[in-house]
């Protein structure tokens, strides 16, 4: 097998896709961690942070999402739920919320908008 079509998105530093999901409607939505900026104009929070970035059934990229917080940030699974909102769950040892950190790593699930 040929590859028939293929899609890279990255950042000027080190970036890796943990998950992706691809829905009925023809888009793709992968879920990595950066340790720059995935859309050339977030700044980077942390040692990494979280990204998802959509590709269309024109296999063209859609949208770019990243956040992060000062810590070394995991994302590890996306999934699709009720009316096509992204999810994404993984771990952190910073804080996404005002007094969120517990110690150690942390669990997190983010809502994608």
């Amino acid at each position: 097998g040929a590859v028939l079509d293929a899609v890279q998105i990255g950042s000027s530093e080190s970036d890796w896709v943990s998950a992706m999901i691809a829905t009925a409607d023809g888009r793709v939505h992968l879920v990595g961690e950066t340790n720059g900026s995935i859309d050339g104009v977030t700044q980077n929070t942390g040692d990494s942070d979280v990204f998802v970035v959509t590709i269309g059934p024109d296999h063209r990229v859609e949208r770019v999402w990243q956040r992060g917080t000062p810590g070394y940030d995991k994302p590890m699974a996306i999934a699709v739920g009720p009316c096509g909102r992204l999810f994404v769950a993984g771990s952190t040892d910073g804080a996404f919320v005002a007094g969120g950190a517990h110690g150690g790593r942390d669990g997190f699930v983010l809502e994608v908008r």
